[in-house]
């Protein structure tokens, strides 16, 4: 018997079928069509082409739609690769598609478990390559089809949905010959999107974003590279004459309206470029040139944000692939670092923080490559390499940087030092010739700096001398010998000069020089630690 032709009899002029009748019809033909081999179903051609009608696929009730679309997906692969269906059909079978998988943003409801399953049999059957033969239409499905994949990928907290989303929507996108500007828009915009939820305590958007690192880390070497690229830089770097369309009739409120909307826009797109050099280095390439030549522009608060932007892309260290590390953007662009270093020096006070807060983020990552060498972790070699030669210029300037006229700009170069010489032995190392004289401003006319220097010193002390000071080790206590030598001559100045700070200094001393007051230490520790002090 053909269930099609029954299907076609009982449904009637009305173009609709009840409810619990549609039901009942649209199950026992998906159980059938379920045991139909691939390739073998030419008497269920009809079956196929009477649920792709109207009375199933517009009907009212979401459960007929259901049946419906899993009626259709069993067609779809049984008559793959070619669909007895029009294009009209094919066009509104993927729409329903993508309505049904809208039930995967909703894990405790009743129709996930159907929509997981449809999810499985689509991406087995790679149904959606349907929609390149829905001419017109194709940027539509695929731009509904990445909004519904990122949608079921914010609700997945366990992770469980990310390897079947990535593979469909990975195995559309790679057949198109350019990614639509759509689609590319809505993943670009997940990946600054998902870290502002996550700072608003929503708890979302961490497995968007790693869904969407993976489709694009799938593409890079395919044809995901131009496209991005020129979606960037169209975005970043309009032509003076569409800026001046676009400016042209604002007024003055509205114009200051407009420019922070612009910043806004602008920093999601710089947060944007960052991920995806994290993702693969290929998908920004062609935007780093822009970044270079930004890094001089004459407006201040785009400079501040290109160089922080920069700072990032320079301290990021590449995962090896396999044994074979990695080149740096440092090694890679050898004059984007230079020109970095330079911002050390720039007119705008805002600009020198950003410079030395993406310094201070190459030296964590020179300290920790210098600690994975020694410690023999994979892929860490090339010591003495670009990484450390640039680590040593920071530090070289740190020292001088040290006198900057600005007081915000010598607390950050202070406070910069202390970080990363705390963070390891390895920052100590890297920064020990120039902390003493970076310490020094301790006797800064600012208290603020001074305040910073005091308890980056003590920090120092507590971190890589107490703990064997009170085991009778002394060897790091010489080479910070300088540090309880500088917190009291600086007690004696503030004492004489009535300035303030001998209380916090006192408290550095006994605290963190001799370790009085910590519960684990008794007499005999506090004894070595004085003969260390001394």
């Amino acid at each position: 018997a053909n269930p099609g032709g029954r299907g076609r009899r009982s449904v009637g002029a009305a173009g609709t079928a009840p409810r619990a009748e549609a039901i009942e019809r649209l199950q026992s033909w998906a159980q059938v069509l379920r045991e139909v081999p691939q390739g073998q179903g030419g008497e269920h051609k009809a079956t196929v082409q009477t649920v792709a009608g109207n009375a199933y696929l517009k009907h009212s009730d979401g459960e007929v739609r259901l049946w419906a679309a899993k009626c259709l997906a069993e067609g779809l692969r049984i008559f793959a690769p070619e669909p007895p269906l029009t294009a009209r059909q094919r066009r509104a079978t993927l729409d329903l598609f993508i309505e049904q998988l809208r039930g995967l943003a909703a894990p405790r409801s009743a129709g996930f478990v159907h929509a997981l399953g449809l999810l499985e049999e689509l991406t087995d059957v790679r149904a959606f390559m349907l929609a390149f033969e829905c001419e017109g239409h194709e940027e539509e499905l695929f731009a509904s089809l990445a909004g519904v994949c990122l949608a079921a990928a914010r609700a997945d907290e366990d992770g469980v949905l990310e390897g079947q989303l990535a593979r469909l929507v990975s195995e559309v996108l790679g057949e198109c010959d350019d990614i639509p500007e759509a689609v590319l828009r809505a993943l670009i915009g997940e990946l600054t999107t998902g870290p502002r939820r996550r700072e608003r305590g929503l708890g979302q958007g961490s497995r968007s974003g790693d869904l969407v690192r993976r489709i694009l880390g799938s593409l890079a070497d395919r044809n995901a590279v131009l496209p991005i690229n020129q979606f960037l830089n169209k975005a970043l770097y309009a032509s003076p004459s569409e800026t001046a369309q676009q400016d042209a009739p604002a007024e003055e409120e509205e114009a200051a309206e407009s420019s922070m909307v612009a910043a806004e826009r602008r920093d999601a797109l710089f947060k944007a470029i960052y991920e995806l050099y994290t993702i693969d280095p290929k998908l920004v390439s062609r935007v780093i040139p822009h970044l270079h030549a930004d890094l001089v522009c004459k407006d201040d608060d785009r400079r501040r944000a290109v160089t922080t932007l920069v700072g990032r892309l320079l301290a990021h260290y590449p995962v090896p692939i396999g044994c074979d590390a990695q080149e740096m953007l440092l090694e890679r662009y050898p004059l984007l670092l230079d020109r970095h270093l330079e911002r050390s020096e720039d007119l705008d006070e805002g600009v020198r923080l950003a410079a030395w807060e993406g310094a201070k983020d190459l030296l964590l990552t020179a300290a920790a490559r210098q600690t994975s060498t020694a410690t023999g972790a994979a892929g860490a070699g090339n010591e003495g390499g670009p990484l450390e030669a640039a680590a040593e210029r920071i530090q070289r300037r740190l020292a001088e940087r040290s006198l900057d006229p600005s007081e915000g700009v010598r607390q950050k170069v202070v406070q910069v030092a202390a970080e990363v010489a705390v963070a390891s032995p390895a920052g100590l190392r890297l920064l020990a010739p120039a902390l003493p004289e970076v310490c020094a401003r301790v006797l800064d006319r600012r208290p603020r700096v001074r305040e910073a220097a005091a308890e980056a010193m003590a920090r120092l002390y507590a971190t890589h001398v107490l703990p064997e000071a009170v085991t009778g080790q002394c060897a790091r206590a010489e080479e910070l010998q300088w540090v309880p030598r500088l917190l009291c001559e600086s007690f004696q100045v503030f004492a004489l000069g009535r300035l303030g700070h001998t209380t916090q200094i006192e408290e550095y001393l006994e605290q963190h020089v001799l370790g009085c007051g910590a519960p684990s230490y008794g007499a005999k520790e506090r004894a070595r630690s004085l003969l260390a002090f001394v």
